[in-house]
């Protein structure tokens, strides 16, 4: 869910852009290529709490997100049972 912003906003307009960039005046195609770059690079914070929640989180634990914060509960504690 993290990704679904790079993903939607600049990976994919970006390989779009690979196909038509020939078809497309030089400034529009600029234009078009930099603004999916510079939503690929607003996504880099996204990106960094999907690597810390990988390298974090323990096997098998349940993360929960509260605001902004995020907790891991381990699925074989007495809490989740």
């Amino acid at each position: 869910m993290s990704l679904a912003p790079m993903i939607i906003l600049g990976i994919i307009p970006f390989i779009i852009w690979l196909f038509i960039a020939n078809k497309m005046e030089f400034t529009i195609s600029l234009t078009y290529v930099i603004s999916t770059w510079i939503m690929i690079i607003w996504a880099m914070g996204d990106l960094a709490n999907v690597y810390n929640t990988i390298k974090q989180v323990p096997r098998n634990a349940k993360v929960f997100n509260y605001g902004l914060h995020s907790y891991w509960i381990n699925e074989n504690s007495d809490l989740c049972k």
